[in-house]
């Protein structure tokens, strides 16, 4: 069965080709990296202001979360 959280997973955290560095987010965000990485790990743990947030200090448009998360069948 197909992983829902996937896109967005793969939107905020990177994959092979476009690695992020949880270090640095996590410090940016002022979050833990066992924060992140709980995030990482389960997506809709993350609240919408900290997603907007995110979102901004990756460079990604709303828009884009958007369509990872539509993308998901949930």
């Amino acid at each position: 069965m197909k992983d829902p959280d996937e896109p967005l997973r793969q939107l905020l955290f990177g994959t092979e080709d476009r690695p992020v560095n949880i270090t640095r987010l996590a410090g940016k965000m002022k979050k833990s990296r066992r924060t992140i990485y709980n995030w990482r790990d389960n997506p809709s743990l993350i609240q919408i202001r900290e997603l907007r947030k995110m979102a901004k200090i990756l460079g990604l448009s709303w828009e884009q979360v958007g369509r990872a998360i539509g993308g998901g069948t949930r």
